[in-house]
């Protein structure tokens, strides 16, 4: 087994790395930027707990975060870890990706009496900044059976998952 030094040190911070980072974050800015440390004159979060590590080293990397005008934020106050390597971001509503240095929204996950622009409006008035939209925007498929099982058991609070 390896300990977080080595995989850290060695294996994603190594020359010509094909490593995959996938971060959680209190916010996230328009450009990929993480804040886990500090909200200014309110409270201190959890810190980088090795977010810096992986965000400035892995090739890529993929942030998962509630959806929330709190989280999603036009400029972070404090940058835990810098969003260059960043390349999409996974929010409770849809899936965000990299272009020209600032995130589209790409996908969007259906919503059970909602229909598409009542979604993209809902996505909108959650996103701290102004939302650009993919020409190319897809509804993302429903699980199967198996991958709804599986998700399940990775997620057994329903943290992202919901009702």
């Amino acid at each position: 087994l390896l300990g977080s030094m080595q995989v850290l040190g060695a294996i994603m911070g190594r020359e010509n790395n094909k490593s995959m980072g996938v971060l959680g974050a209190g916010q996230v800015d328009k450009y990929g930027n993480i804040n886990s440390t500090l909200i200014p004159g309110v409270t201190y979060l959890v810190g980088s707990g090795g977010a810096n590590d992986v965000a400035s080293t892995a090739e890529e990397v993929i942030v998962l975060v509630k959806h929330s005008p709190l989280r999603l934020v036009e400029r972070v106050p404090y940058v835990t870890a810098p969003g260059r390597n960043v390349t999409t971001l996974v929010t409770t509503r849809g899936v965000f990706e990299k272009v020209d240095e600032e995130f589209v929204l790409t996908e969007y996950f259906p919503q059970k009496g909602l229909g598409r622009k009542e979604i993209i409006e809902k996505i909108r008035a959650e996103t701290g900044w102004s939302l650009k939209i993919s020409e190319d925007l897809k509804e993302t498929e429903s699980p199967t059976i198996k991958e709804l099982m599986m998700l399940r058991y990775f997620d057994p609070d329903r943290n992202f998952l919901q009702d």
